[in-house]
Parts: C-alpha cells; sequence; structure tokens
C-alpha cells in the first residue's frame, strides 16, 4: 500500500500548512465581509441656487409708486415680457415715475427654488435704471437675499386671471357689488402705456 506523500510530512509542518492556509482564508472573508457590510452614507451635498443682484447704485428703493400684477404662469409672464424673462420683468413710464413689475405667482417661483425677496430686488434695480444687459450684476446664493425697502407708494394687483374688481384703495372686492362697471384695457394693450426695462 501506497502512502499520500503528504500524510508522510511531519506533523509539525503540515500543522504550520494548515494554520496559515486557515489565516488566510479567515483574512480574505473578513475582507470580503467587510466591503459589503460598508455602510453609505447619505449624500451632504447642498444645492445653492445662485443668480444675480443688482449692482449697490440700484439695489435700493424705488422712489416713485411701485405696481406689481400676479400672472399665473411662465408662459403668460413670458408672453407679457416678450420672451425675455418666464418669471418676471419690469416696465417704467417715460418719466420714471411709475414702476410696473410683473411677476409669476408664488407657486412657480416656488417650484423653480426663486424666493419672492430675491425677484423684489432684482426687478426694483430694472426700476431705477439697472439695464436687461445687467451690467456689473452680483452673483449671489438666491436664500440669502433679504427683503427689500418698498416704496409706500406699492400696489397689488390681485392674481390675474380671474378678472377682479378694486377699490379706490386697490382692496379687492366682488365684482357684482359694482353699479357701473368700467372695463380696462386688456393687459397687452395696457402694457404699451410703459416700456420694459
Amino acid at each position: 500500500m501506497k502512502l499520500n506523500p503528504r500524510s508522510q510530512q511531519s506533523t509539525p509542518r503540515r500543522k504550520l500548512v494548515s494554520r496559515v492556509f486557515s489565516i488566510a482564508v479567515l483574512f480574505l472573508s473578513l475582507a470580503i465581509g467587510a466591503a459589503h457590510a460598508r455602510t453609505v452614507r447619505p449624500s451632504t451635498t447642498t444645492i445653492r441656487y445662485m443668480n444675480y443682484l443688482p449692482p449697490a447704485e440700484y439695489d435700493k428703493p424705488f422712489t416713485g409708486t411701485v405696481i406689481i400684477r400676479r400672472l399665473e404662469t411662465e408662459e403668460e409672464i413670458e408672453r407679457h415680457c416678450k420672451g425675455r424673462s418666464k418669471f418676471a420683468c419690469a416696465g417704467h413710464t417715460a418719466e420714471r415715475k411709475t414702476c410696473y413689475l410683473t411677476i409669476v405667482n408664488d407657486n412657480v417661483l416656488r417650484s423653480h427654488h426663486i424666493p419672492w425677496a430675491f425677484v423684489l430686488r432684482h426687478e426694483i434695480g430694472h426700476c431705477n435704471g439697472w439695464t436687461e444687459k445687467h451690467e456689473n450684476k452680483r452673483k449671489v446664493q438666491m436664500i440669502d437675499v433679504g427683503m427689500p425697502t418698498l416704496t409706500k407708494d406699492l400696489w397689488v394687483l390681485p392674481a390675474y386671471p380671474p378678472v377682479v374688481c378694486v377699490t379706490p384703495e386697490w382692496k379687492p372686492e366682488p365684482c357684482s357689488d359694482r353699479k357701473n362697471t368700467v372695463t380696462a384695457e386688456p393687459m397687452d394693450k395696457a402694457s404699451k402705456a410703459y416700456s420694459l426695462i
């Protein structure tokens, strides 16, 4: 009967080889286990929405009358603003005593992460003479923009549509309460009284 050459090895040597093999298997299994057990940490990336404010010389309260009109959709704003913006635009009368801001509704602004304070400061900068070329613009994180100081002569029209009647103090009231009604020009015609900035 022939003996297996391994069985002919001395016992201490066989034990040494067996221990080295066992240790190698143990390290390999620990390495594989550690790779699979690695915890995935949630991303700590913060999204910062950036945009531009006017330079300091235009980032100040407007001294004339400001009239704010709200529209419901980006498409309405884009049409009213003649393709310059989907969110807001400003225009003024020839003598620059009245500035008109046309701004999309709050739901649209929120869906694009645009704070109300940012829109006002940007557009009032246009009321103060900052041109559509946005020269010397200041890049800012929109979330950090504080509310501007607004003129005392500020009028906010109710959102359109629907048509809403307002009192001489610009407070909404039911149109059915009116005995004599006057229909204003449609927005597209009325906007020709002032020029967009």
